[in-house]
């Protein structure tokens, strides 16, 4: 089977030896290297390639989303998956608009990491449980019908229109219909920034 090359950016030795063991036992996703800054991981990319980037936006000079930014435009094709303490739905939606990959909070089970990083390679974006709680609970408060708050939630998890079609049961043009009603509402042109938009409007602080 195809194996991949995974690049681990993280500053915490302790984090990175226990993520090492986990991928260790998977034949199919090998670490290529490890970086502690954004610097050396930068040089890295600018003479070498990888897969996926396992990125934790808080390493030395990484500036926030800004190095996940600058990886985006320099090497579309590399995976990037952020791996971090940061709750805060205001960090998962602008890290989502950069187009990471997935959104793992160091707080999930380590061990679910080869299979969230195999589908990640795969394009299937994964986000932890718990901020799906965090969002249904935020967007919970804003006057929006419970079927629209349903549609938003099933977005932000970067589900399809024909994934959230099957889910809910209603046909893909009613998905349609009901974004399409809400991006009038809130005067925006896409899905990302509906969403960032709703984020502004109802306040959301980082945990």
């Amino acid at each position: 089977m195809e194996s991949f090359e995974i690049i681990l950016a993280d500053d915490h030795a302790v984090i990175l030896e226990g993520v090492k063991a986990i991928l260790k036992s998977h034949s199919r996703l090998k670490v290529k290297g490890d970086f502690s800054n954004a610097k050396s991981l930068l040089e890295f990319l600018s003479k070498d390639k990888a897969d996926l980037i396992l990125l934790d936006i808080d390493i030395p000079g990484a500036d926030k989303l800004n190095l996940l930014k600058k990886i985006k435009l320099r090497y579309p094709q590399t995976k990037v998956v952020i791996f971090t303490m940061h709750k805060g739905m205001n960090y998962f939606l602008e890290a989502k608009k950069l187009g990471a990959d997935s959104y793992v909070l160091k707080s999930d089970l380590i061990s679910f990491l080869p299979t969230i990083l195999l589908k990640a390679l795969k394009g299937e974006f994964y986000c932890s449980d718990e901020l799906k709680q965090l969002l249904t609970k935020e967007y919970n408060k804003e006057i929006i019908k419970p079927k629209e708050l349903e549609i938003l939630s099933f977005i932000a998890q970067g589900m399809k229109y024909a994934d959230i079609s099957k889910q809910i049961g209603k046909s893909e043009k009613t998905i349609e219909y009901y974004v399409y009603k809400l991006r009038k509402k809130y005067d925006v042109k896409n899905n990302v920034d509906l969403l960032l938009k709703l984020s502004n409007e109802i306040i959301l602080k980082e945990e």
